[in-house]
């Protein structure tokens, strides 16, 4: 019985560090994105404020 709980505490301590590799990968991916993410949107609202600035300067 005592070989059991420690196969299963190995076990365990292996699916932890599975679960917490792929939350680290998990977080690496999504600050590589919110930062694509942060850079289009200002892209887009210089765009968008050059495109305004433009329309309403003709006269």
């Amino acid at each position: 019985m005592a070989v059991d709980a420690k196969n299963n505490h190995i076990g365990t301590a292996k699916y932890k560090q599975k679960v917490k590799e792929g939350l680290e990968k998990t977080k690496c991916v999504a600050k590589i994105g919110m930062s694509k993410l942060k850079q289009g949107t200002s892209i887009s609202l210089n765009w968008i404020k050059s495109k305004y600035h433009k329309t309403f300067t003709k006269y």
